[in-house]
């Protein structure tokens, strides 16, 4: 792109979004928090100030060259949504929010660089002795610099770095004032990826002055892909650690529940079982405790089917017995049943008609034969 005729050599479209995006950012970040329920639904409640201290534009640098998931995973962190035992207790509503490595309650983000688990701790030491060795290499930062930043990336957080300067004599009026905007940021979001622009002007000056053979964007980008990547070791043998298939710390709980489960299954009376499934309880028990996690959790889980089944075949079996009783009745009601009863006590004529022997006269009867027919007529009468 030619402007005046001075070429330009910076890319106007990722320059635009970058600012958009600081933008936003600042919105968010510098927004009141909204806790409801243990749920933050505003921002982050930071200051001005606070926001303006971060050399954003390293850490945008460093990220540039990082795959999408792992942004993701860095803005989850950040903002305190990732998959933590606290977040997913409340989302999966158990009781159990412990770190899979220390045990203690209550695992946030905050803890992720602090856990005191002994693997954990050697694992975060190796990484400040990587990140050590890359600033002392080939004269790349400031000595009294690159001196105080180690020490308070070993303290994990329990002190400032203003009063580890302090306690160690004083420092140049350049260095004490970044150790202040760097506290001001905070130390868990230092290993974010998140430092002081102050840092940035000391080590600017030192790459000035000596032969590093490195500039100041160079030398932050650098330290923020590193101070990142140390935090996510930990997130990595975190993860490890609690969901691994034969040692994690999930698998070893659901292992201690199924072991209560099969000792409490181990006592079923064989009468609440379905005769077709009493070969369950005829399994040698010692090798069972022994066996593999998946054959166990079938067991249990063919074992729970069986007693499920029992009562329900019984209700099936006795309804089918009361059902046959029934068909029998009815089968009896039907041959047995005898011829209906007639009552005699009644008039002859009566007794004919019902049992069928008068004769039938579908003709119908006139008046005058009606008459003669009835007892009242006085032809008919006896004389006085």
């Amino acid at each position: 792109m030619v402007l005046d005729g001075i070429k330009l050599t910076t890319d106007v479209g990722s320059e635009v979004r970058y600012r958009l995006g600081k933008e936003d950012a600042e919105r968010f970040y510098t927004a009141a928090r909204d806790v409801i329920r243990g749920t933050n639904r505003g921002g982050l409640g930071w200051s001005s100030k606070r926001f303006h201290s971060v050399a954003w534009h390293s850490l945008d640098a460093a990220l540039k060259s990082k795959p999408d998931m792992f942004q993701i995973w860095l803005s989850k962190q950040c903002i305190g949504i990732c998959a933590t035992r606290r977040n997913m207790a409340r989302i999966q509503d158990i009781l159990d929010d412990k770190c899979p490595n220390c045990l203690r309650p209550r695992e946030t983000n905050d803890h992720l660089n602090r856990c005191p688990d002994a693997g954990r701790t050697l694992l975060f030491k190796e990484s400040i002795a990587s990140i050590a060795e890359w600033m002392h290499q080939n004269n790349r930062t400031d000595a009294e610099l690159a001196y105080w930043l180690e020490k308070y990336l070993i303290y994990r957080g329990t002190r400032s770095l203003t009063s580890l300067i302090a306690k160690g004599g004083g420092g140049s009026p350049g260095l004490l004032k970044a150790a202040a905007s760097q506290d001001l940021i905070g130390w868990t979001e230092f290993l974010h990826g998140k430092i002081s622009i102050n840092i940035e002007t000391v080590q600017n000056i030192h790459c000035a002055l000596t032969p590093c053979r490195i500039t100041g964007s160079d030398w932050m980008k650098g330290l923020a892909s590193h101070l990142i990547h140390a935090s996510h070791n930990q997130w990595i043998l975190r993860n490890f650690t609690l969901h691994d298939k034969q040692r994690g710390y999930l698998r070893l709980y659901q292992r201690k529940d199924l072991l209560r489960e099969l000792d409490r299954l181990i006592d079923t009376p064989p009468e609440e079982v379905p005769e077709g499934s009493r070969y369950l309880l005829e399994l040698d028990y010692s090798d069972l405790y022994n066996a593999l996690f998946e054959r166990r959790s079938y067991w249990v889980l063919a074992m729970k089917a069986a007693r499920r089944a029992g009562p329900r075949a019984h209700v099936c079996q006795q309804a089918s017995r009361k059902t046959r009783r029934r068909h029998s009745r009815n089968l009896n009601d039907r041959t047995n049943r005898r011829a209906p009863r007639y009552d005699f006590t009644n008039d002859d004529t009566r007794m004919e008609r019902e049992l069928g022997l008068l004769p039938k006269c579908n003709k119908r009867m006139s008046a005058c034969a009606t008459k003669a027919a009835s007892a009242s007529n006085k032809r008919l009468r006896k004389p006085d």
